[in-house]
């Protein structure tokens, strides 16, 4: 896989609004919709099973778990890929 395949994807900084639990190992890619919350950017992870289109339909970005983490909790700020419109 090219490390630089999304290098012109636009990111922006948000803050979890709920924990996410990761399997240690496996990368993760968690959809979220962006909401503003007394001025902070927040993501809201998208709940439901793994690779639901209509999962992503309802999605502004998402965020990746690095493998070697298992999980992060609300309040964790991480970076938000997002999706072209």
């Amino acid at each position: 896989a090219n490390a630089n395949a999304d290098a012109g994807a636009t990111r922006v900084r948000a803050t979890v609004s709920a924990g996410v639990p990761s399997n240690h190992g496996r990368a993760e890619f968690v959809a979220v919709r962006l909401e503003e919350r007394d001025g902070a950017r927040v993501a809201v992870p998208i709940r439901g099973k793994s690779g639901l289109i209509s999962q992503l339909a309802g999605a502004d970005g998402f965020f990746v778990i690095d493998r070697n983490v298992e999980g992060v909790s609300a309040g964790t700020e991480v970076d938000v890929r997002l999706f072209a419109r």
